[in-house]
């Protein structure tokens, strides 16, 4: 346990952003798999809008620090490559 006090700030500060970035992740992931799912059904209309709004999210996140550059890079390459 911190003993100071602005060791107890950091450990608040860095509770709350652990939480935004956890709430983030999850959301990202919820969009990748219902575009996994639409992808294993074979519908290809719908997913192009989810797929604008999950190359949203990732740029963000990664532009927050949620996730580093090159995953959100990495991620967005291999969903492209499915739904080909």
């Amino acid at each position: 346990m911190p003993i100071k006090k602005a060791s107890w700030k950091d450990l608040r500060k860095s509770k709350k952003s652990a939480g935004i970035n956890k709430s983030v992740k999850r959301s990202l992931q919820k969009l990748e798999k219902s575009i996994a799912q639409q992808v294993a059904a074979k519908v290809k209309a719908p997913s192009l809008e989810l797929m604008k709004l999950l190359y949203k999210g990732f740029d963000k996140a990664a532009q927050r620090g949620v996730i580093s550059k090159s995953a959100a890079q990495r991620k967005k390459s291999r969903l492209m490559k499915q739904l080909r």
